[in-house]
């Protein structure tokens, strides 16, 4: 399963739980965010753990790639 978001109107804390809810247990979602405090505390407030965490740049801005995991009780 593979998606594409360009923007989030209803925030990470709106998007997580809703994109993520439709894979398997233990499945692996790559994350790529410019808005790196947001998406760290959202994942670890809906309860996914971030297993990795690259730094980077895109178009000169910093961002961040996150390898979250979906836990069992989805």
């Amino acid at each position: 399963m593979g998606a594409y978001i360009s923007t989030f109107p209803t925030g990470f804390a709106g998007l997580i739980p809703a994109a993520l809810q439709k894979l398997l247990p233990g499945a692996q979602v790559v994350l790529l965010s410019a808005r790196k405090r947001e998406a760290e505390a959202a994942a670890q407030e809906m309860g996914f753990p971030l297993r990795q965490r690259y730094d980077t740049l895109v178009n000169g801005k910093k961002a961040a790639v996150y390898l979250l995991e979906v836990g069992p009780a989805l």
